[in-house]
């Protein structure tokens, strides 16, 4: 918090009377956070309640409809009060933790920058970016020996919100003069006509003469605001028609050939709004063409396929019950489509990727076995390959759904990994291993242990020792299962494969760096009936669910957690320079 910050801070708390008189130039603080509550707004000045927030909002600490209690006992004489904003849902047990760890890594990757204003009664807490859709928040009031935590979770809804997060072709690509249309893409609703706002430019105009352009150095350029426009078709579309995540799309179609060898801009203007009324950001993505046409399509570069994926028609496989994965690589910048149909439905769903690796993930219908995987460059050429796979058997309903990965006892002896039966019937666990690696086999639970309908079990490394009371001592009834060798988990992340005794992948756990030493990763319970918003949430197969730090910084071994939450993983940036996340496909009407 800056100097100017604290200050408003202190004279909005001394005006409601939360600070006493103390000695010369020092502020006393009275006690605990008044009781003053949290309301929501967004740039319009709208209100919404703190379980559905628009991305970009005002939140407000008023003090207009409650009186300060000044019976509170001082709690220190030198200000304490901080405000601070977390990335996830956490329990106002953690502020005396947080207080004297807020600058380390961890901590520090999760705060949110917050801009303070005080305005009458109230406090005003505007965050320097927009927050991102569908995750949690905590707002802490950290206060002496007391605090407060206000919960916040972001609507995921596209009205709520939007962002640039994407443009095809990417920031500094170089591109074909043939380039037939280029895309923006927007992960929620924009209030106007993007037709108004987005303009192409040709950053070598100023010199442009009769004859081939001549290569100027980049002083020699036009501003950016000089340069001549270049005549283009803009088309909004809803990205879902193309395949893609939620949102407002735009195709820009030159209306002839780009200059050979010359550097363009897609710009943005600043005045396009959300629906909310926030003003989005102006940008800009240069790219240059290349001094030839392109005619050819674009080309699948074969990879290395992890140990439960086939490989087929140079791209990696994997088939789950209701789901199809692909990863792969292009040499060229492209837009995929990976599709499947049946008698009754067509699935499909679409990424960019920018000459790298792609990831895809297709609702199928059950018995399917073949797809269709496409790719078109901004050239317009294409290429199609036929997936042909056998249809995945039905795989043990066994998940990982809790990790201890940076224990305070000792490491990698005390870490543990929490398995779930969510079965009716019992679950064998013979042959069953355990890795951090997609190609590698990993650890191998020892023994035939069997998992009865809905129980759980810890699985430890062989140095495991129960004794240790450093992370508490583990409830009575824990079912505990060795490795045959410790895992030796990161604490600043890592992924997780579980996979049966034929080598088929049966869970992935995406880990979480923990706040603190002894702070658990694990699943949310599953989203209830008609819950949409929980169901996007997904990440793959329905046991999938999206890991989520324990709120209390603790853990729950052999007990189901008694939270919820949206994923927590660090934000992403605003504009992507590679494809993005996979993404599960909806069946199309």
């Amino acid at each position: 918090m800056t100097r100017h910050s604290t200050a408003l801070l202190v004279a909005l708390l001394t005006a409601s009377g939360c600070f006493r008189d103390g000695a010369p130039g020092v502020e006393v603080w009275a006690g605990a956070p008044p009781p003053w509550p949290l309301l929501v707004r967004d740039p319009g000045g709208a209100a919404y309640p703190a379980s559905a927030a628009p991305r970009d909002l005002v939140l407000v600490l008023s003090a207009a409809d409650t009186q300060s209690n000044t019976s509170y006992a001082d709690a220190q004489t030198t200000l304490a009060a901080h405000l601070l904003l977390l990335r996830g849902q956490f329990d106002a047990a953690l502020a005396a933790r947080l207080k004297s760890a807020r600058k380390s890594a961890a901590v520090s990757e999760r705060t949110v920058a917050l801009q303070l204003e005080s305005v009458g009664r109230e406090l005003r807490l505007s965050p320097l970016a927009a927050l991102d859709p569908g995750a949690d928040y905590t707002l802490f009031w950290l206060a002496g020996e007391v605090s407060q935590a206000y919960p916040l979770s972001v609507s995921a809804a596209p009205a709520l919100g939007a962002r640039l997060v994407e443009t095809w072709p990417s920031q500094e690509a170089v591109v074909a003069p043939n380039l037939q249309r280029a895309l923006l893409r927007f992960d929620g609703d924009v209030a106007d006509d993007l037709a108004r706002h987005i303009v192409l430019r040709d950053l070598d105009s100023v010199a442009a003469e009769p004859g081939p352009p001549p290569q100027l150095p980049a002083a020699s350029r036009a501003p950016d605001d000089l340069a001549l426009p270049v005549s283009v078709r803009i088309a909004p579309v809803r990205c879902a028609a193309l395949g893609l995540p939620e949102g407002d799309c735009a195709w820009v179609q030159p209306e002839q050939a780009l200059r050979p060898s010359v550097r363009y801009q897609l710009a943005l203007d600043a005045t396009l709004r959300t629906r909310t009324g926030a003003l989005l950001a102006a940008q800009q993505v240069s790219f240059t063409t290349g001094p030839q046409a392109d005619h050819q399509a674009p080309s699948f570069v074969g990879g290395r396929c992890a140990r439960d994926e086939q490989p087929v028609a140079e791209v990696c496989l994997r088939a789950e019950p209701g789901l199809l994965l692909v990863h792969g690589a292009l040499d060229e910048a492209a837009l995929l489509t990976l599709s499947s149909a049946d008698d009754a439905t067509v699935h499909s769903v679409s990424a960019l990727s920018y000459a790298s690796a792609f990831e895809l993930a297709l609702a199928t219908s059950s018995g399917a076995s073949h797809a269709v995987l496409s790719a078109r460059d901004l050239a317009g050429n294409a290429v199609e390959r036929t997936l042909v796979y056998t249809p995945a058997a039905a795989l043990a309903a066994v998940s990982i759904d809790e990790v201890l990965a940076d224990p305070r006892g000792k490491e990698p002896a005390q870490e543990w990994v929490e398995l779930l039966n969510s079965a009716l019937t019992p679950s064998s666990l013979m042959g069953f291993t355990l890795s951090t690696d997609p190609a590698e086999r990993g650890r191998a639970i020892t023994g035939a242990a069997v998992l009865a309908p809905h129980e759980r079990a810890l699985l430890v490394g062989p140095d495991f020792d129960a004794r240790d009371l450093a992370d508490g001592t583990l409830p009575a009834g824990v079912r505990v299962l060795s490795l045959d060798g410790s895992l030796s988990i990161a604490n600043a992340s890592a992924t997780l494969y579980l996979r049966d005794a034929l080598g088929r992948r049966v869970s992935t756990a995406q880990v979480l760096a923990p706040l603190f030493a002894g702070q658990c990763s694990a699943r949310p319970p599953r989203p209830a009936p008609g819950d949409a918003a929980g169901a996007a949430r997904l990440d793959g197969r329905s046991d999938e669910r999206v890991f989520a730090l324990d709120p209390a910084g603790a853990c729950s071994p052999g007990g189901a957690t008694s939270w919820s939450a949206h994923p927590q993983q660090p934000p992403t940036a605003p504009l992507r320079s590679r494809a993005h996340q996979p993404r599960v496909s909806t069946p199309a009407p």
